[in-house]
């Protein structure tokens, strides 16, 4: 299995421990970004199908690169107390779930606390 991209923002708060990780665990890949387009570059460099961008101010979006959400504003907010690395876990291998997050996320109108700025 991959290691999940998780873009850290170079100001933002610390993310939760697990996505630091161990000698002996790298699921994730963590990238240290400042601008949007240095996350916009590497997806282009590299085929992701799962990745996680904490924005400015620390909300997590979780995102897909496949059709029809390799558009860059197609993302879900995640819930710190109930998305955890098992559930990450679990989404690696079952993107019909994430894709229903998508969707319904997508549907609200008012997306400005997951702005990545």
């Amino acid at each position: 299995m991959d290691r999940t991209p998780v873009f850290k923002h170079k100001y933002g708060p610390p993310l939760p421990d697990y996505y630091y990780g161990t000698e002996d665990d790298d699921f994730y890949n963590l990238i240290i970004y400042e601008e949007e387009n240095e996350i916009k570059d590497y997806l282009n460099r590299e085929y992701v199908n799962l990745y996680i961008i904490q924005t400015y101010h620390g909300v997590l979006r979780l995102q897909l690169d496949e059709p029809p959400y390799y558009n860059f504003t197609q993302h879900e907010v995640m819930d710190p107390s109930n998305d955890d690395h098992e559930y990450i876990m679990f989404l690696q291998v079952k993107a019909g779930d994430v894709c229903e997050r998508i969707d319904d996320h997508m549907e609200q109108t008012d997306h400005s606390k997951c702005v990545i700025y």
